[in-house]
C-alpha cells in the first residue's frame, strides 16, 4: 500500500514549504486508515478532504484517472486528501 507511514516518512524530506500532497482512493477503509495515520503524525496537516468526490468543491479541477472513471462509473464514490509540512 502506497499510502502508510513509509509514505510519510519519504515525504518528510521531499517537501519543501508550501509544498502539498494530494491523494485519492476508491477505497473507504484505506482512506480511513491513512487519514488517521495523518491525523496522529505531528509533522502533518491535513489541508483538505472529502469523502466523496463527486459531490464536493473538489470536483472543480480535479483530473480524474483511469481508476477514477472506472470505479465512478460503477458507482463508488472516490475520496480525496490533500496534506502539507504542519505549520
Amino acid at each position: 500500500r502506497v499510502l502508510s507511514m513509509s509514505l510519510l516518512d519519504r515525504c518528510e524530506t521531499l517537501l519543501s514549504g508550501d509544498g502539498r500532497v494530494s491523494v485519492k482512493t476508491d477505497h473507504q477503509e484505506y482512506f480511513h486508515s491513512f487519514r488517521e495515520l495523518l491525523r496522529r503524525d505531528f509533522r502533518y496537516e491535513i489541508l483538505s478532504e472529502t469523502e466523496d468526490l463527486a459531490n464536493s468543491s473538489y470536483e472543480e479541477g480535479n483530473i480524474q484517472t483511469e481508476f477514477e472513471r472506472l470505479f465512478r462509473s460503477q458507482g463508488l464514490p472516490i475520496a480525496a486528501l490533500n496534506f502539507g509540512r504542519r505549520r
